[in-house]
């Protein structure tokens, strides 16, 4: 067969593949082509996320009561305890939140000024968290006279924090102020979206560093935690509950048919105030 015997019909043999590329449905928003990877429904995705969510909050709380002697506000022990039920809800659950506003359905039509009020609000939720979880931990060391910084967990949560507050601080100049120029926020986005799916992960490398850190300095007498006792299980099982969480998000911000379209319009570029106006 050659490449003259399909004159007489619309298509190329030799461009039959790229004939065959997946294309946007525009009423599902889903992927057609038999390649792609299926996307379950969005709504009992998000139910499944949001139930996770609450469970690695909820967990958190339940081991500092139970194992860890409370909370307080007064530089103990029972300071530190509010550091990992803050850093968990804000830099994991809330901004893992944040990150997925543009993934809901309904965010795709009309305009994205409640979207990016949305977004802009729960990432900085996180922020204030994760500060005062900051100011937890450090109060403690200071009136104990422990080192801080001193561990490679303590270097990755303040790493991720400094990075977060850049990002909030530069999305907000950009994105929701008037006088960046468009094609200066086009040229950022992408960066935008790099490193705010990049946070992610080193939120969770920083929790789970933590939750292990924790264990290793507290189970010692009379249950090491080599043995493995009530709490330790408990800990671990918390930590895996937080990497599961991050993972169903960075596999739904990469899911195709869960990306908001972009059509090419100035109003996809327009910054808070301006749109608002």
């Amino acid at each position: 067969m050659t490449r003259n015997s399909y004159a007489k019909g619309s298509r190329d043999p030799w461009n039959y593949f790229s004939q065959r590329a997946p294309r946007r449905d525009r009423n599902r928003g889903a992927l057609l082509s038999s390649g792609a990877m299926p996307a379950p429904p969005f709504i009992p995705f998000s139910v499944l996320l949001g139930i996770l969510g609450i469970l690695c909050v909820a967990l958190t709380v339940f081991w500092n009561q139970k194992w860890r002697g409370g909370f307080a506000w007064d530089g103990s022990a029972e300071m530190f305890n509010w550091h990992p039920v803050l850093m968990v809800t804000g830099l994991v659950v809330l901004y893992g939140t944040a990150a997925l506003v543009y993934r809901v359905p309904r965010s795709w039509e009309g305009s994205k000024l409640p979207w990016k009020m949305l977004h802009a609000a729960l990432t900085l939720a996180a922020f204030v968290l994760a500060v005062l979880g900051l100011v937890a931990v450090f109060e403690f060391h200071n009136k104990a006279g422990i080192p801080n910084m001193y561990s490679l967990h303590s270097w990755l949560g303040l790493a991720t924090v400094l990075l977060f507050s850049c990002q909030w601080l530069v999305g907000f100049a950009s994105f929701l102020l008037p006088w960046a120029p468009n094609w200066l926020r086009a040229l950022y986005k992408p960066i935008h979206v790099f490193f705010g799916s990049a946070i992610l992960p080193l939120a969770m490398a920083a929790s789970i560093s933590g939750i292990n850190e924790k264990l290793f300095l507290s189970l010692k007498n009379p249950t090491p935690y080599s043995q493995l006792p009530a709490e330790a299980w408990f800990a671990n099982i918390l930590g895996m509950l937080i990497l599961v969480f991050g993972l169903l998000v960075l596999w739904a911000l990469a899911m195709p048919a869960w990306k908001r379209p972009e059509p090419d319009s100035q109003e996809t570029q327009q910054p808070l105030l301006q749109e608002a106006s």
